[in-house]
């Protein structure tokens, strides 16, 4: 492996890279537009995402970019058993590597993507208390297991209290 190739998760001399095109660009070539619906309708940000990889895959794709599979991107759905297994596993990883905190984007834990299609009873059916929800406490568990801080989300469940 070459001096700049310290991480053992990438098992090649090639250095990996981002490649970002601009707004700009999407909209002329494939008349994407990054506007609120990309943003807060997430079946119309898996179509759009789909209609990125086959783009880069049309133009780029001997360069290794896009995809020719028309798959749902993200995966979307609501397994917490997985996605906490994955949470497990990461935080595993970044533990040994010395890190003190490892940072999860929202609704790590429930997902969301999906959410917009749930009627308000399945949305509660999914949520959980904090903080002695089943997650919540498998987190906790997580945390002290691996001496590292782990940052989560989920639909938390809110308890009302009335006082008189």
């Amino acid at each position: 492996m070459t001096e700049y190739n310290n991480n053992p998760f990438i098992k090649s001399d090639i250095l990996p890279v981002d490649i970002v095109f601009h707004p700009s660009w999407w909209y002329k070539h494939a008349g994407i537009t990054f506007d609120e619906d990309f943003f807060h309708h997430p079946l119309k940000r898996v179509e759009e995402e789909q209609h990125m990889e086959k783009e880069l895959y049309e133009r780029f794709g001997h360069y290794g970019l896009g995809s020719n599979i028309n798959k749902l991107l993200p995966v979307i759905g609501g397994d917490k058993t997985y996605n906490l297994s994955v949470i497990e596993r990461l935080s595993r990883e970044a533990s040994k590597e010395g890190s003190e905190i490892i940072s999860f984007h929202e609704c790590s834990i429930t997902g969301y993507t999906f959410a917009r299609h749930l009627s308000k009873e399945q949305m509660l059916d999914m949520a959980e208390s904090v903080p002695d929800g089943e997650s919540t406490l498998k987190l906790i568990a997580l945390s002290k297991k691996f001496e590292i801080v782990i940052l989560a989300g989920l639909f938390e469940k809110l308890v009302w209290i009335m006082t008189s």
